[in-house]
């Protein structure tokens, strides 16, 4: 796409999403070398919850939605990293 006769907020739009596609396609590019080296399959699933979604109440005002999902799974071996969970928990709970 050609810059010239394009307005700054255009122009500065367009970067923006220029630099979006490249870091959407870097984590593509990302996911393909993870699944070819060593398949998608994660192990068996044994149960799972299914989605449930809801809204958090703070002192009796809703502070944000929430999505809970689980599943019961036996993982296979080459499959199994770190088990690290990365969580955040609002500082006015």
């Amino acid at each position: 796409m050609k810059a010239q006769g394009m307005s700054k907020k255009d122009k500065v739009l367009c970067r923006e999403m220029t630099d979006v596609y490249r870091e959407l396609n870097r984590r593509l590019q990302m996911v393909q070398n993870f699944v070819s080296n060593i398949g998608p399959e994660l192990g068996i699933v044994w149960a799972a919850s299914g989605i449930r979604t809801g809204s958090l109440m703070i002192k009796g005002q809703k502070s944000q939605d929430y999505e809970i999902d689980w599943a019961l799974i036996e993982v296979r071996p080459n499959r199994v990293l770190a088990n690290q969970v990365k969580f955040h928990i609002p500082a006015s709970v």
